[in-house]
This record gives structure tokens, sequence and C-alpha cells, in this order.
């Protein structure tokens, strides 16, 4: 696929086939049956398996779900260093030599379940579903309307102000039902006493 672009700045994406035969186009156009201009969306579409999408270690669809892919990575990390904590404190009691803990192997430890832990967090991350999702997510994400800060700050005051209320009239209530089951003699202390 090649981006070509025209005079007047417009991009032009037509393969080559469609430059080759413009009556074929307008006949698939009028059909709905336009064939896509991306062949990874075509192929995986139509369930086409095996499209090459580099090495091992290339990222699917790099730069797009950016926010989200960073989040998501930051939420692994957090997991990674807690456990990782939580291994080095635990294996210092596990592998002790003489009452004291055996250093080498303990950091091992955490070593292989970092590494360990990268990869399967990398190779989740950067399957094709997951990938799209969090690419949708972003996406809808954009389209969030968010409050601004003058309709924030009002928000908040209207929930403190009727929380500050509720709590006011619980206490009268209670303060009052207090009283009247002291005077019956059903509590032994009033609601002060």
């Amino acid at each position: 696929m090649a981006s070509l672009m025209k005079k007047d700045g417009t991009n032009d994406m037509a393969d080559d086939a469609d430059r080759d035969n413009p009556s074929q186009e307008k006949s698939l156009a009028k059909s709905g049956n336009i064939p896509a201009k991306n062949p990874v969306s075509a192929n995986l579409k139509s369930g086409v398996t095996g499209v090459n999408r580099g090495g091992f270690f290339t990222i699917y669809k790099k730069g797009q779900g950016y926010w989200t892919r960073i989040g998501t990575v930051g939420g692994a990390v957090l997991i990674a260093l807690l456990t990782s904590q939580f291994l080095y404190l635990r294996a210092a009691v596990w592998f002790q030599v003489n009452n004291r803990p055996n250093m080498p192997v303990v950091l091992g430890l955490v070593g292989g379940f970092l590494a360990i832990f990268t990869l399967v967090v990398f190779m989740a991350v950067n399957r094709a579903n997951v990938v799209d999702f969090l690419i949708a997510t972003d996406s809808e994400m954009k389209k969030v309307n968010w409050t601004t800060k003058a309709e924030l700050i009002g928000s908040t005051k209207v929930v403190i102000i009727f929380m500050l209320f509720i709590a006011f009239l619980l206490f009268a209530f209670d303060t009052f039902f207090g009283y009247v089951f002291y005077l019956i003699k059903v509590l032994q202390f009033g609601p002060f006493g």
C-alpha cells in the first residue's frame, strides 16, 4: 500500500489494480462490494490467518491506542513490583542458610519472575484482539464529554451539602428517639448520658 499526495494536497490511496481498471471499481461500488484498501484488515475480516506482522518483538499497530496501552503497561508494572516485593520478603524466609537469607537464590527467583512476567505481559498486550480492544477503548475515551472545572466544583458542592444535611437529619432523629426510649424506660441512659 502506498500513500501518494495529489497536487491539491489530498491523499490518493488507490491500489495498482484499481488504477488499471476504473470500470471495475465503479461496478464494485454500485454492488456494494468495495474491496478494502488495507490488505491486513481485509485478511482479518475474511478470516485469513498467517499475516506477516514482522518479528516477535514487533509492536502490533504501533502508535494507535497509545494512552490505553500506557495505562495497561502501568498497571502491569504495579502488579509486577508488588508481587516482586512479596516474593522478595517471603523468599528471604523460605530460603535461609545459617539463619541468613540465601540472596543469590532470592534475587534469582525475583529476577526470574520479572522476566517471565514481562514476557507474558508483552505477549498478552500485543495480541491482535487485545490491541484492537485497547485502540477502540482509546477512541471511545476521546468521545467522552468530560465535565468542566466549574461543573465539577458545583456538583461536588451539591454532594457535600446534601451529605451534611442527611447527617444532621439522622443525628436529630437519633437524638429524638434516644430521648423517647429513655423516657419510656427502654434505654437505661439518654443519648448524651
